[in-house]
């Protein structure tokens, strides 16, 4: 799960640090869409999941 997450910030391009304080509110924003999206993408897994694996609710 980690190296999902860890590819998600990749992708956001939040590999390196930010050097200064004029880097740092963009990094930040960055950094809360990123993990806005990981969270919506578990969660679709997790609804994905349920659905197929919910027997009860095909009786």
């Amino acid at each position: 799960m980690l190296d999902i997450v860890y590819e998600f910030l990749g992708i956001a391009s939040l590999e390196g640090y930010p050097a200064n304080m004029m880097e740092l509110i963009p990094y930040l924003l960055r950094f809360i869409v990123a993990v806005c999206l990981v969270l919506a993408v578990f969660r679709a897994i997790s609804f994905i999941s349920g659905f197929f694996f919910n027997w009860r609710w095909f009786k």
